[in-house]
Protein backbone atom coordinates (compact mmCIF):
# COMPACT_ATOMS: atom_id res chain seq x y z
CA UNK A 1 0.00 0.00 0.00
CA UNK A 2 1.23 3.42 -0.83
CA UNK A 3 1.84 6.11 1.53
CA UNK A 4 3.43 9.04 1.63
CA UNK A 5 7.00 7.50 2.32
CA UNK A 6 7.33 5.83 -1.04
CA UNK A 7 4.52 7.96 -3.43
CA UNK A 8 6.98 9.65 -5.99
CA UNK A 9 5.45 12.65 -7.97
CA UNK A 10 4.43 12.22 -11.49
CA UNK A 11 6.76 13.54 -13.97
CA UNK A 12 4.03 16.27 -14.63
CA UNK A 13 4.25 17.08 -11.03
CA UNK A 14 7.89 17.35 -10.97
CA UNK A 15 7.83 19.82 -14.17
CA UNK A 16 5.36 21.79 -12.42
CA UNK A 17 7.68 22.12 -8.79
CA UNK A 18 10.59 22.95 -10.91
CA UNK A 19 8.67 26.11 -12.55
CA UNK A 20 8.74 27.47 -9.20
CA UNK A 21 5.70 29.97 -7.55
CA UNK A 22 6.65 31.07 -4.68
CA UNK A 23 3.45 32.99 -3.88
CA UNK A 24 1.94 29.40 -3.63
CA UNK A 25 0.85 27.68 -0.25
CA UNK A 26 3.36 24.85 -0.46
CA UNK A 27 6.33 27.81 -0.51
CA UNK A 28 4.39 29.49 2.88
CA UNK A 29 4.33 26.10 4.37
CA UNK A 30 7.69 25.58 4.08
CA UNK A 31 8.71 28.89 5.20
CA UNK A 32 6.64 27.78 8.18
CA UNK A 33 8.54 25.26 8.52
CA UNK A 34 11.76 25.94 8.16
CA UNK A 35 12.83 23.65 5.14
CA UNK A 36 13.05 26.49 3.09
CA UNK A 37 16.77 26.80 3.48
CA UNK A 38 16.98 22.76 2.53
CA UNK A 39 15.79 23.30 -0.88
CA UNK A 40 17.96 23.78 -3.77
CA UNK A 41 17.11 24.29 -6.65
CA UNK A 42 14.50 21.43 -7.73
CA UNK A 43 15.17 18.97 -5.08
CA UNK A 44 11.35 19.35 -3.86
CA UNK A 45 10.60 20.23 -0.66
CA UNK A 46 7.75 22.37 -1.02
CA UNK A 47 6.29 19.71 -3.33
CA UNK A 48 3.01 19.17 -1.56
CA UNK A 49 3.63 15.67 -0.95
CA UNK A 50 7.08 16.46 1.12
CA UNK A 51 5.82 19.05 3.33
CA UNK A 52 2.64 16.67 4.65
CA UNK A 53 5.39 13.96 4.91
CA UNK A 54 7.25 16.26 7.23
CA UNK A 55 3.21 17.17 8.82
CA UNK A 56 2.08 13.79 9.75
CA UNK A 57 5.34 11.38 10.41
CA UNK A 58 2.77 8.78 12.04
CA UNK A 59 0.73 8.17 8.69
CA UNK A 60 2.18 4.69 8.83
CA UNK A 61 0.58 3.66 11.98
CA UNK A 62 -3.26 4.31 10.49
CA UNK A 63 -4.49 2.54 7.18
CA UNK A 64 -7.42 1.52 5.83
CA UNK A 65 -9.41 -1.31 7.84
CA UNK A 66 -9.79 -2.73 4.01
CA UNK A 67 -6.87 -5.95 3.74
CA UNK A 68 -4.04 -5.27 1.62
CA UNK A 69 -4.11 -7.59 -0.92
CA UNK A 70 -7.70 -6.07 -1.96
CA UNK A 71 -6.39 -2.93 -2.19
CA UNK A 72 -3.88 -3.56 -3.94
CA UNK A 73 -5.13 -6.38 -6.30
CA UNK A 74 -5.04 -5.93 -10.33
CA UNK A 75 -7.54 -4.66 -12.28
CA UNK A 76 -9.07 -8.39 -13.77
CA UNK A 77 -9.57 -9.44 -9.75
CA UNK A 78 -12.57 -6.89 -9.80
CA UNK A 79 -14.11 -8.39 -12.95
CA UNK A 80 -13.94 -11.98 -11.25
CA UNK A 81 -17.00 -13.10 -8.64
CA UNK A 82 -14.75 -12.68 -5.40
CA UNK A 83 -13.73 -8.94 -6.71
CA UNK A 84 -17.92 -7.65 -7.24
CA UNK A 85 -18.62 -9.26 -4.02
CA UNK A 86 -16.17 -7.38 -1.88
CA UNK A 87 -17.04 -4.48 -4.04
CA UNK A 88 -20.57 -5.21 -3.07
CA UNK A 89 -19.34 -4.95 0.69
CA UNK A 90 -17.64 -2.16 0.64
CA UNK A 91 -20.34 -0.05 -0.82
CA UNK A 92 -22.93 -1.78 1.63
CA UNK A 93 -21.20 0.42 4.40
CA UNK A 94 -21.17 3.41 3.26
CA UNK A 95 -23.65 5.69 5.16
CA UNK A 96 -26.59 7.85 4.12
CA UNK A 97 -24.45 10.64 4.32
CA UNK A 98 -21.75 8.79 1.97
CA UNK A 99 -18.93 8.04 4.74
CA UNK A 100 -17.65 5.19 6.39
CA UNK A 101 -17.17 4.04 9.92
CA UNK A 102 -13.84 3.83 10.91
CA UNK A 103 -12.14 0.36 12.61
CA UNK A 104 -14.10 -2.05 10.51
CA UNK A 105 -13.15 -4.45 7.82
CA UNK A 106 -15.45 -3.56 5.35
CA UNK A 107 -14.51 -5.28 2.33
CA UNK A 108 -14.58 -9.22 3.61
CA UNK A 109 -18.18 -9.06 4.97
CA UNK A 110 -21.44 -7.14 4.09
CA UNK A 111 -23.19 -4.76 6.26
CA UNK A 112 -26.70 -6.41 7.62
CA UNK A 113 -27.43 -3.41 9.93
CA UNK A 114 -29.81 -0.67 9.46
CA UNK A 115 -27.90 2.18 7.92
CA UNK A 116 -29.05 4.44 10.69
CA UNK A 117 -26.68 2.26 13.01
CA UNK A 118 -23.50 3.41 10.76
CA UNK A 119 -21.53 6.28 11.98
CA UNK A 120 -19.14 7.46 9.23
CA UNK A 121 -15.89 9.47 10.03
CA UNK A 122 -12.95 10.44 8.47
CA UNK A 123 -10.85 9.60 11.01
CA UNK A 124 -8.35 6.75 10.75
CA UNK A 125 -8.24 6.42 7.13
CA UNK A 126 -12.21 5.73 7.05
CA UNK A 127 -13.65 6.86 3.85
CA UNK A 128 -10.68 7.71 2.32
CA UNK A 129 -9.56 4.71 2.19
CA UNK A 130 -12.59 2.76 0.77
CA UNK A 131 -12.65 5.85 -1.98
CA UNK A 132 -9.06 4.74 -3.30
CA UNK A 133 -10.70 0.94 -3.39
CA UNK A 134 -13.41 2.11 -5.14
CA UNK A 135 -11.39 4.67 -7.31
CA UNK A 136 -9.07 1.06 -8.49
CA UNK A 137 -12.58 -1.03 -8.71
CA UNK A 138 -14.33 1.48 -10.90
CA UNK A 139 -11.50 1.96 -12.98
CA UNK A 140 -11.65 -1.97 -13.76
CA UNK A 141 -15.12 -1.94 -14.28
CA UNK A 142 -16.68 1.45 -15.27
CA UNK A 143 -19.81 0.68 -13.28
CA UNK A 144 -22.28 3.05 -12.48
CA UNK A 145 -22.73 1.86 -8.99
CA UNK A 146 -19.15 2.59 -8.07
CA UNK A 147 -18.90 5.98 -9.54
CA UNK A 148 -21.93 7.28 -7.51
CA UNK A 149 -21.05 6.12 -4.39
CA UNK A 150 -17.21 7.92 -4.87
CA UNK A 151 -18.95 10.99 -6.19
CA UNK A 152 -21.19 10.38 -3.09
CA UNK A 153 -18.17 10.57 -0.58
CA UNK A 154 -16.38 13.39 -2.49
CA UNK A 155 -19.06 15.62 -2.00
CA UNK A 156 -19.40 15.14 1.68
CA UNK A 157 -15.18 15.58 1.59
CA UNK A 158 -15.85 18.85 -0.18
CA UNK A 159 -19.37 19.72 1.96
CA UNK A 160 -17.58 18.80 5.35
CA UNK A 161 -14.79 21.50 4.63
CA UNK A 162 -14.82 24.11 7.18
CA UNK A 163 -14.61 28.25 5.83
CA UNK A 164 -11.08 28.07 7.46
CA UNK A 165 -9.83 25.20 5.72
CA UNK A 166 -10.07 22.29 7.80
CA UNK A 167 -12.05 18.80 8.50
CA UNK A 168 -13.86 17.92 11.09
CA UNK A 169 -13.64 14.13 12.06
CA UNK A 170 -17.45 13.68 10.95
CA UNK A 171 -19.91 15.13 9.03
CA UNK A 172 -22.84 16.01 9.38
CA UNK A 173 -21.35 17.36 12.91
CA UNK A 174 -21.61 16.27 16.05
CA UNK A 175 -21.46 17.47 19.71
CA UNK A 176 -18.00 17.32 20.99
CA UNK A 177 -14.17 16.82 19.80
CA UNK A 178 -15.22 15.24 16.81
CA UNK A 179 -16.28 18.51 15.77
CA UNK A 180 -12.71 20.13 15.90
CA UNK A 181 -10.20 20.52 12.78
CA UNK A 182 -8.18 17.53 13.07
CA UNK A 183 -4.79 16.66 12.39
CA UNK A 184 -3.88 13.80 14.85
CA UNK A 185 -4.52 10.34 13.39
CA UNK A 186 -3.51 11.77 10.32
CA UNK A 187 -7.74 12.95 9.07
CA UNK A 188 -6.21 15.93 7.35
CA UNK A 189 -3.23 14.60 5.70
CA UNK A 190 -5.60 11.36 4.26
CA UNK A 191 -8.03 13.67 3.22
CA UNK A 192 -5.57 16.59 1.37
CA UNK A 193 -3.65 13.70 -0.45
CA UNK A 194 -6.50 11.71 -1.96
CA UNK A 195 -8.35 15.97 -3.00
CA UNK A 196 -4.70 16.39 -4.48
CA UNK A 197 -4.33 13.27 -6.83
CA UNK A 198 -7.92 13.39 -8.17
CA UNK A 199 -7.39 17.46 -9.14
CA UNK A 200 -4.46 16.50 -11.12
CA UNK A 201 -5.74 13.27 -12.70
CA UNK A 202 -5.28 14.33 -16.45
CA UNK A 203 -8.20 12.34 -17.78
CA UNK A 204 -10.51 10.62 -16.10
CA UNK A 205 -14.07 9.19 -16.34
CA UNK A 206 -15.09 8.57 -12.20
CA UNK A 207 -14.99 12.89 -11.82
CA UNK A 208 -15.29 15.75 -14.29
CA UNK A 209 -13.53 18.83 -14.92
CA UNK A 210 -15.45 20.70 -12.39
CA UNK A 211 -14.77 17.98 -9.51
CA UNK A 212 -11.50 18.46 -9.92
CA UNK A 213 -11.49 22.37 -10.13
CA UNK A 214 -13.20 22.00 -6.79
CA UNK A 215 -10.92 19.23 -5.31
CA UNK A 216 -8.27 21.96 -6.15
CA UNK A 217 -9.83 24.52 -3.91
CA UNK A 218 -10.53 22.78 -1.01
CA UNK A 219 -7.18 21.53 -1.30
CA UNK A 220 -5.46 24.89 -1.23
CA UNK A 221 -7.70 26.03 1.94
CA UNK A 222 -6.56 23.09 3.51
CA UNK A 223 -2.92 24.43 3.15
CA UNK A 224 -3.54 27.91 4.40
CA UNK A 225 -5.53 26.40 7.26
CA UNK A 226 -2.61 24.57 8.37
CA UNK A 227 -0.24 27.72 8.09
CA UNK A 228 -2.63 29.38 10.15
CA UNK A 229 -3.10 26.53 12.58
CA UNK A 230 0.66 26.71 13.59
CA UNK A 231 1.19 28.21 17.16
CA UNK A 232 3.09 31.33 17.84
CA UNK A 233 5.03 31.74 21.05
CA UNK A 234 7.14 34.62 21.34
CA UNK A 235 6.46 35.81 18.10
CA UNK A 236 7.78 32.51 16.68
CA UNK A 237 6.30 29.98 15.17
CA UNK A 238 6.18 26.58 16.40
CA UNK A 239 4.14 23.70 16.68
CA UNK A 240 0.29 22.07 15.99
CA UNK A 241 -1.69 21.09 18.17
CA UNK A 242 -3.22 17.80 17.37
CA UNK A 243 -7.11 19.36 17.31
CA UNK A 244 -7.87 22.81 16.29
CA UNK A 245 -11.07 24.70 17.60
Amino acid sequence: MQTLFNIQPTALQAEKLSEGEPDCPFEKLADAMGFQEKRQGTSGWTHPFWLLNFIFIALHTAQARIPEVMMDAKPAWFMETEGQRVVENVLSWQTSAGSWPKNVDTASEPFQGSLSELRGTFDNAATTGEMRFLIRAYAATSEVAIRNAFLKALQLLLEAQYPSGGWPQTFPLEKGYSSHITFNDNTMVHILRLLLEVSQWESSNLVNRDHQRSCQKAFERGIECILRAQIKVKGVLTVWCAQHG
